[in-house]
Order: structure tokens, then C-alpha cells, then sequence
């Protein structure tokens, strides 16, 4: 069977790690494709809410340690 573009873009999760450090599968909010980023360093956009198991709307979570604050509009703490 071929693979398009689009089915190799949405192929997660599960996403594998990479150099070690851990990979999450988030939908973008352009065209709704899912691709694996890494976490979200302290300060940065994050999303603490699963949409289906494994995949996070818009943005990944925190690394590890970090927690997600929506009283900061959606940041790692």
C-alpha cells in the first residue's frame, strides 16, 4: 500500500523518543495535521489537555518537573 504525505505527517502516536528526550504527538491548528515536539521548556506555550489518548491540542505539555499554568495563559511553570 503507498503512503501520501499527509499519512506519514499524521502517523502518531505514538512518537518515537529522539537523543533521548521524549516526544509528544499535538494536532496543529493549522490544517489539523499531527506531528511529534518535543516538551515545552520553562516559560513556553504548553497544553496540559489530552484531546484523544496520546494527542494534545495546539501545543505539547511541559518537561518534565514543569507544570502548565493556564493562569499564565497556557505556560510552563
Amino acid at each position: 500500500m503507498p503512503y501520501s504525505l499527509c499519512s506519514v505527517l499524521n502517523a502518531c502516536p505514538p512518537c518515537a523518543d529522539h537523543r533521548g528526550e521524549k516526544r509528544y504527538c499535538v494536532k496543529t491548528d493549522l490544517l489539523g495535521l499531527q506531528t511529534c515536539v518535543a516538551a515545552s521548556q520553562k516559560g513556553g506555550r504548553c497544553s496540559s489537555t489530552q484531546i484523544k489518548s496520546g494527542v494534545y491540542e495546539g501545543r505539547p505539555p511541559c518537561q518534565e518537573g514543569l507544570e502548565c499554568s493556564e493562569t499564565m495563559g497556557g505556560k510552563c511553570t
